[in-house]
């Protein structure tokens, strides 16, 4: 059986498509890659994201997590 926290960490969010639907936010209306800047791979765990505020865009966890397509511009 494995540890909780790998169990936590396989079934995180890999995907900024999946975590927004998650979070009851469209995710057309955010140009975010699969990837953070940089290469960074996306990994939120659940229980993180279910601390974030459904149907919020702003809410300061998920930008902690999802950077704005502002941020992303070189």
């Amino acid at each position: 059986m494995p540890s909780p926290w790998r169990a936590e960490l396989a079934d995180s969010f890999t995907d900024s498509s999946d975590l927004l639907r998650f979070l009851e936010l469209d995710p057309c209306c955010f140009a975010v890659p699969r990837q953070t800047p940089g290469g960074f791979p996306l990994r939120v765990t659940r229980s993180y994201a279910g601390r974030m505020a459904k149907g919020d865009p702003c809410d300061p966890l998920l930008r902690q997590v999802l950077p704005l397509a502002e941020e992303q511009a070189e």
